[in-house]
């Protein structure tokens, strides 16, 4: 089955922080379940996608004929532009319906806009009631369409204090009792559910399908919040009315900081229809998605994002489960290490210690506690991490002179075991710069493209947050890759170059080269 899917104008298939991106764990999904998947974006466009992502550009402006173009040979178009320009969507459609597509699927993914409560409590909502009622007058043409309602994105709620918890400062905004009962759903299961409706296309035509992972109340979450952080929280009262209130008048002076009052403000008023499991049921057996215990996916999530001791992202569009293994070899399991970090060591011991025979005491070092971790998984197996060291001590500090470092490079048995960073003609000695490492994946998914999506993703990232990776100091962009030599050639496909004048040294009986790479830092919200 072929799919294309439409992305918005920023749209970075490998940016898990982005607001509200269905779009990273929807493709994950489509490429796992074996679907042909083709990214339809518009020509000015810097999106990255995996290599077994086609790619579709279009003008700016998605013109009729470009789209029809592009659609014809698809069996499914999956929007996922944001619902701002109606006759945009109602164009897309069209296009869609003309080209053949069986199945079109609205962006949607949030509450239930096909209840007329939802929509007079949000009336925001009303634009995608209307794509939706567009889209029922196509049934006719032979194009079916599925909307896909799963509430609140409950990993992404949690991490940006959409839900209305702030887990950097403990605070907690609780509308009216806080006894509402509102639909969550993580990001990875939503994808599941739209590759699920297409394995299940008799049971979803036509339809809104209702799907959550979780349902509970802001006091349930409350107290999720407050046992897996080991804190007491500081409480504040808000009125859901007041919240609506204050959101829609925002919006009407064309203030965009009105949207989360607006929704919060809704689908936490307890009104009848915020809450579909009570109102419509849900699909979840159907499209085999399993319900998990809100505390546990608290939990999950609190020890993912939230440790106070490493700094850990995820490549969610790697993320197969949103479940981390515990590892498998024996390691002291402090209660201060984040369960991911243990999964990313257990990818590197299994292939530095075990394969590469490398010494395990070199394995940690004092920059993991610093550094920021990617990790990818298939199903609940960590396969493949890397990380990012952000800007040296010594950097932080003051500049380092070149001349400082002819004598670097301590040599062992005659061979040198450190580069010769005096000697480089490709750095100053004075700019900033961070270091990418620790790259390892298991063997038998090196030819599946995780490395490649790791060192995407993260250099994604880091151009976002350069600010972080700096510190103290300006962040420019320079990159710097302790490489394997063996590997020399993949790395520069992926854009680094070699630095002649660092020389080769032995680093744990394997011989390295110095690679540079530079990234725009300046440009990230085009990334």
């Amino acid at each position: 089955m072929l799919l294309s899917i439409v992305l918005p104008t920023k749209f970075a298939l490998i940016k898990y922080q982005a607001s509200g991106n269905v779009g990273k764990p929807t493709v994950d999904a489509l490429l796992k379940a074996g679907f042909i998947v083709t990214a339809l974006t518009r020509k000015t466009s810097s999106a990255k996608f995996p290599s077994e992502v086609k790619t579709h550009q279009i003008d700016d402006s998605y013109p009729s004929d470009q789209l029809l173009a592009a659609f014809k040979g698809q069996d499914v178009v999956i929007n996922l532009l944001p619902p701002i320009d109606i006759n945009q969507h109602n164009t897309i459609a069209d296009k869609a319906a003309e080209a053949g597509v069986k199945r079109f699927i609205p962006t949607e993914f949030g509450s239930d806009t096909a209840h007329p409560k939802v929509v007079e409590l949000v009336p925001m909502f009303g634009g995608k009631a209307a794509i939706t009622d567009y889209l029922k007058k196509k049934e006719s043409s032979g194009m079916s369409w599925t909307a896909i309602v799963n509430g609140a994105f409950f990993d992404w709620g949690l991490q940006t204090g959409f839900l209305g918890f702030d887990l950097k400062d403990h605070t907690a905004k609780i509308y009216d009792a806080g006894d509402a009962k509102v639909n969550m759903t993580l990001l990875s299961a939503v994808g599941q559910t739209v590759a699920s409706v297409l394995q299940h296309p008799a049971e979803t035509a036509n339809r809104h399908i209702y799907v959550q992972t979780a349902a509970g109340t802001q006091n349930d979450l409350l107290a999720a919040l407050e046992k897996s952080t080991g804190k007491k929280w500081t409480v504040n009262k808000v009125s859901s009315a007041e919240a609506r209130k204050e959101g829609g008048e925002k919006l009407s002076k064309g203030d965009m900081s009105g949207i989360v009052p607006s929704i919060t403000g809704g689908i936490y008023s307890g009104e009848k229809g915020t809450n579909y499991d009570e109102t419509r049921g849900l699909d979840n057996d159907l499209l085999g998605l399993k319900q998990e215990p809100l505390a546990e996916v608290v939990d999950k999530v609190v020890k993912a994002i939230n440790s106070p001791y490493l700094p850990i992202s995820t490549l969610a569009s790697l993320a197969r489960s949103t479940t981390l293994s515990s590892p498998t070899f024996p390691l002291p399991s402090y209660p201060d290490i984040p369960n991911l970090f243990l999964a990313a060591l257990r990818v590197r011991i299994i292939v530095f210690k075990d394969e590469q025979k490398c010494s395990l005491e070199c394995e940690v070092d004092d920059d993991d506690r610093r550094s920021w971790h990617w990790v990818a998984f298939e199903g609940e197996e960590a396969v493949g991490t890397m990380r990012l060291v952000p800007v040296s001590r010594h950097q932080k500090a003051h500049g380092v002179e070149k001349e400082d470092m002819e004598e670097e490079g301590e040599e062992r048995e005659g061979r040198r075991t450190q580069p010769r960073m005096g000697k480089t003609s490709m750095w100053d000695g004075k700019e900033a710069y961070i270091k990418i490492g620790r790259m390892a994946t298991i063997k038998e998914y090196r030819d599946s493209g995780i490395a490649r999506r790791l060192v995407d993703g993260s250099m994604v990232w880091a151009a976002e947050h350069g600010r972080e990776l700096g510190g103290e100091v300006e962040w420019k962009g320079l990159v710097l890759s302790h490489a394997q030599k063996v590997v020399k050639g993949w790395w520069e496909k992926m854009g680094f170059v070699v630095d002649e004048g660092l020389g080769v040294w032995w680093e744990e009986g394997i011989e390295h080269v110095g690679m540079w790479r530079r990234i725009d830092v300046k440009n990230a919200e085009d990334v």
